[in-house]
């Protein structure tokens, strides 16, 4: 049985969230730099010395130089683009709110949905622990509730 597991990352604060994404860049900055001897390696292997010489020794790199500009210059454009048509659509839809609310569902429609009883259906939406077993159509098998709160130490490891 897969333990389950709650991923939440949006119950975090915004400087948890930034904090650990930012320690897991630096591992994988890490993790990449500690692969360089072996892509140093496979580089040399396939002949990327040939581009070491055209780039670097024979002065190449003064064409990227001179087009850097105009690269900068469409991103630039791309981004005043994307970042005009953002705000347009800030200001066309602003204060109207298009989605419909989700209707809710009676104890009668849940009840024939899962094939159970509604006082069946009760007592487990009372219950604090369940352990529901379903089968490969999605449909419930057994129904246990669970007073015994040992099994999520298990769960834990």
């Amino acid at each position: 049985m897969k333990p389950p597991i709650i991923d939440r990352p949006e119950l975090l604060p915004r400087t948890e969230r930034y904090g650990f994404a930012a320690i897991t860049l630096f591992f994988w900055m890490i993790y990449m730099y500690l692969w360089l001897p072996l892509m140093g390696l496979v580089a040399w292997a396939i002949g990327l010395s040939i581009f070491y010489q055209e780039m670097f020794a024979s002065e190449g790199y003064q064409g990227l130089l001179e087009l850097l500009g105009i690269y900068l210059i469409v991103i630039f454009l791309i981004a005043v683009i994307l970042g005009s048509w953002a705000a347009s659509n800030y200001f066309r839809f602003r204060g109207m709110d298009r989605r419909k609310a989700v209707n809710t569902v009676s104890i009668d429609d849940l009840s024939s949905f899962f094939h159970i009883s509604t006082s069946a259906l009760r007592r487990m939406q009372k219950s604090k622990n369940l352990t529901i077993s379903m089968n490969g159509d999605g449909k419930m098998v057994s129904i246990k509730e669970t007073t015994d709160l040992s099994m999520i130490g298990r769960w834990a490891t």
